[in-house]
C-alpha cells in the first residue's frame, strides 16, 4: 500500500510526519510505504491513500481562495481514484 502524504514545510508539519518517517522501515515491512510531499505532484496522486494536512491547507490559504482549494481536494480525490489504485 502507498501512502502519499501532502504537508506543508513547517516545524508543526514535521513533527506531525515524524513518526511516519521514524518509523517507515517497520510500515515498509508490513507493505506501507509513506511518501511525503510538500507540494502537489502528479507523483502524489499515484497512491492507495493520500493525506492532505491542515498544515498545508493553511499554508494555501493566503495564495488561493478557499473555493480553489476546495477544488484542489477534489481534483486530488478524483485522480487518486482514477489512478486505479484504490
Amino acid at each position: 500500500m502507498l501512502v502519499s502524504i501532502l504537508t506543508a514545510r513547517s516545524t508543526k508539519s514535521h513533527n506531525w510526519t515524524f513518526p511516519l518517517r521514524a518509523f517507515r522501515h517497520q510500515l515498509r515491512d508490513r507493505g506501507i510505504v509513506v511518501r511525503i510531499h510538500h507540494a502537489p505532484s502528479p507523483a502524489m496522486e499515484r497512491c492507495d491513500v493520500l493525506g492532505v494536512t491542515s498544515e498545508h491547507l493553511k499554508s494555501q490559504r493566503g495564495r488561493l481562495p478557499e473555493a480553489e482549494l476546495v477544488e484542489a481536494l477534489k481534483r486530488y480525490r478524483k485522480r487518486v481514484r482514477d489512478a486505479g489504485v484504490v
